[in-house]
């Protein structure tokens, strides 16, 4: 998650139930979604 706000990223993927768990918090606070890999493909590569 520091890598992810120091590194300015735009999205932070991972299969941690305790990592999803802290997503809305985590985007509200620092900017970058928590997402599956599966909300990723479907969201950001989906054409």
């Amino acid at each position: 998650m520091h890598l992810a706000v120091a590194g300015k990223a735009k999205v932070l993927v991972s299969g941690d139930r305790d990592l999803l768990a802290l997503a809305d918090v985590f985007e509200t606070t620092c900017g970058c979604p928590i997402v599956s890999l599966d909300a990723f493909v479907r969201t950001f590569l989906a054409g």
